[in-house]
């Protein structure tokens, strides 16, 4: 690396306009008690922003890393400029360095890190192993973390009211139907559960799941279905819809062939059950061949007899 390479990767300290800060919708943010706040809000007032925002610079883009308090206030007190530390980076480096920093001053949702370490390690590919050497987490801690985002919306804001710890939310999370975490979450605030004890609990209720699911019948497999059939308007018979075509007929015409088909029924000129069941079967080929056959043997003999009456 070049030193003018090296240059252009340390930090350089900006004047920037925080409409221009991008805050990203994924980050862990601190949160503060209202006494501490409202203290934050003074000192900001009376002495502006002592502590410079950290960004990463992404082409064009300054992407928050820390200080989201120090810029909303910024924002309401209409401050101009806010001094910016900048680094070169990507929004990985974004979420990483947000994680590590916000995750060492304490006071952080769980939820959010969750959110979090789920975008890093399905949009970025990382595994628990390439955050815990980035960010110094343990990576059982991170594991954990990352099955939890199965965890439902009533188990995540227990967690992060610190109701429950992680530990129980992971158990929770283990089981996949949603109403049974929430029966289980109910159990922890009912009984006090150590995460032994809700650990032997899940077990138990994975197991019984899996044999209820085991007990569920199979399903059947289809019955064969006939060929629909539709009755004839003017012969009156039931035949297959692939036999059947829709014309438009207006009353007088209707009346007419209606009248034709009767009187056509009468001189037996119309297909009846018999005819349309016989046509429905096709005639085997050995027995076309006999038809054949006989017929040239009929013809042979007529041949034959009129031959013989011409030389009597």
């Amino acid at each position: 690396m070049t030193d003018i390479e090296k240059s252009s990767m340390r930090p350089k300290l900006r004047l920037v306009d925080p409409k221009d800060i991008l805050v990203p919708e994924v980050r862990v943010t601190s949160t503060w008690d209202p006494e501490l706040l409202d203290m934050f809000k003074k000192s900001v007032e009376a002495m502006g922003i002592q502590q410079p925002l950290l960004c990463v610079q992404e082409n064009e883009r300054l992407i928050l890393v820390d200080g989201l308090h120090r810029l909303e206030e910024a924002k309401l007190q209409n401050l101009p400029k806010v001094q910016v530390v900048v680094i070169p980076g990507d929004m990985k480096q974004v979420l990483l360095k947000n994680l590590m920093m916000n995750r060492l001053r304490g006071g952080t949702k769980a939820s959010e890190m969750v959110k979090v370490l789920t975008t890093l390690n399905k949009d970025h590919g990382m595994t628990s192993e390439d955050i815990a050497r980035e960010t110094g987490l343990k990576r059982d801690y991170i594991e954990k973390l990352l099955e939890t985002s199965r965890a439902t919306r009533e188990v995540l804001e227990a967690l992060d009211r610190e109701e429950i710890g992680v530990g129980h939310a992971w158990e929770i999370a283990r089981v996949p139907d949603k109403d049974v975490q929430l029966r289980l979450l109910a159990q922890v605030f009912t009984y006090r559960l150590t995460v032994k004890d809700l650990h032997d609990i899940v077990n138990d209720t994975l197991e019984i799941l899996k044999k209820r699911e085991e007990q569920k019948p199979q399903p059947k497999a289809p019955e064969p279905t006939s060929i629909p059939t539709v009755r004839c308007h003017l012969c009156e018979l039931e035949w297959p819809v692939r036999k059947v075509v829709g014309i438009n007929i207006c009353m007088g015409c209707y009346g007419i062939a209606h009248e034709a088909i009767t009187k056509a029924k009468k001189e037996g000129r119309i297909p009846t059950e018999k005819t349309l069941t016989k046509e429905e079967e096709p005639t085997p080929p050995h027995e076309i061949l006999t038809n054949e056959k006989m017929k040239i043997q009929q013809n042979i003999m007529k041949g034959s007899g009129q031959s013989e009456r011409e030389d009597a």
